[in-house]
């Protein structure tokens, strides 16, 4: 089996993966059965892609960097109270996001993610009424909101970059609608981590120049700020809690402290020794009543798992991605929107766990995957008409 057509059935099964995962988040059930054999089939079906397509030189540094990581994560394990699933996850995401760079999204491709996104949009737009309600007192049967907020603001945002990218008729009076509609559910299912990540992106996609994000220098230097902010947004939330400061935020019914504040006074309360800063507390730490360990901000989940050495580790690769972007040419403005997509994935992780989530992977990494392949169809087309060039004039 040739190269081509080994990459054109990963890049198959990368493409049904993520249709996969939209699909089981129309309804509970669906997604409580996806659940339980999600995390570890999906990490052996891109494990299985790796094996099949063969590791060439070229990509054996990538695949370096996944070994180190897990190797790391094994280490914090035995030192700390960790379990096997925190140490794969961050392995995972690398995995997932190397796999979208080799796979070919073409506008068919577009074009199915688009209707596929606006229909779980609009499926959870129309149920949003009541549904917070709903969900706060029947959690064994309805997703949680926070998690249907997510979604809404992910989808509204893959929407508008696509209608631009497709050269849709009337895309930014569809991205208008879109925004006030998805805006409306979010307050709806009072998810207010969901609608500062929604509106980081009308700031940045609508307000500011599109052409900024062309310079390198100035992405990296938003994005470091940004994880500098989130790794420091617990102390100065938990601090804003301790002192008694209050504040009722418009639109919303929740109290400005929902109980995060009571997760990251225990992780500040436990972490008392600087090898648990640096090595972590691990992921099986007691730091709310729930079995499962949900930290709400992803910067403190990876110091939680992996302490300041592996936060170092993973946002430092971050970084890198979007840095390899700028290699492979000019931007367009359709790679900046997926930047700037990217950014709020970032942001929403001040209060809730977004990359280190594996259902939300595709939606998380799919924007640098599909800034990524743009290039490398720029690239395919500049060569192929180079080509045709030099047959014409034989």
């Amino acid at each position: 089996m040739n190269y081509q057509k080994k990459n054109f059935i990963g890049s198959g099964l990368i493409m049904t993966l993520i249709i996969i995962n939209s699909i089981v988040l129309f309804d509970f059930r669906l997604y409580s059965a996806y659940d339980k054999i999600a995390f570890y089939g999906n990490f052996l079906i891109l494990i299985s892609i790796v094996v099949v397509n063969k590791i060439y030189v070229k990509d054996l540094g990538r695949y370096i960097f996944i070994a180190l990581f897990l190797a790391y994560g094994f280490f914090t394990v035995i030192t700390t109270d960790g379990g096997i699933g925190s140490v794969i996850t961050p392995p995972f995401s690398f995995l997932l996001l190397y796999l979208l760079y080799d796979s070919n999204f073409n506008k068919k491709k577009i074009k199915i993610l688009l209707f596929i996104f606006l229909s779980l949009n609009i499926f959870w737009v129309f149920n949003s009424v009541g549904y917070y309600s709903k969900a706060l007192y029947s959690k064994n049967e309805f997703l949680n909101s926070n998690t249907v907020g997510m979604l809404v603001m992910y989808t509204a945002i893959y929407i508008s970059i696509f209608v631009d990218k497709l050269n849709i008729k009337f895309s930014k009076i569809i991205s208008l609608f879109i925004f006030i509609f998805s805006a409306w559910a979010i307050l709806n299912v009072d998810s207010r981590g969901a609608l500062m990540a929604l509106m980081t992106f009308i700031f940045f996609s609508s307000l500011f120049p599109w052409k900024l994000w062309r310079s390198k220098h100035l992405t990296l230097a938003i994005f470091s700020i940004v994880i500098f902010i989130g790794a420091i947004f617990p102390l100065i939330y938990t601090r804003m809690y301790v002192s008694g400061f209050d504040y009722s935020i418009p639109f919303t019914t929740k109290s400005l402290y929902t109980g995060r504040e009571v997760i990251w006074l225990n992780y500040f309360y436990m972490a008392d020794k600087p090898s648990e800063w640096l090595f972590g507390i691990g992921s099986n730490a007691k730091l709310w009543a729930e079995d499962t360990l949900n930290v709400h901000n992803n910067y403190l989940a990876v110091i939680t798992n992996f302490g300041i050495v592996g936060f170092v580790l993973y946002y430092g690769f971050i970084l890198k991605q979007i840095n390899n972007i700028y290699k492979k040419g000019r931007l367009n403005k359709y790679q900046c929107n997926l930047i700037i997509g990217f950014l709020c994935v970032l942001v929403y992780g001040f209060v809730e766990i977004s990359t280190f989530w594996y259902v939300m992977f595709f939606f998380n990494f799919l924007f640098i995957g599909l800034a990524v392949n743009e290039s490398k169809i720029q690239k395919n087309s500049i060569e192929l008409s180079d080509i045709t060039a030099i047959e014409a004039s034989k």
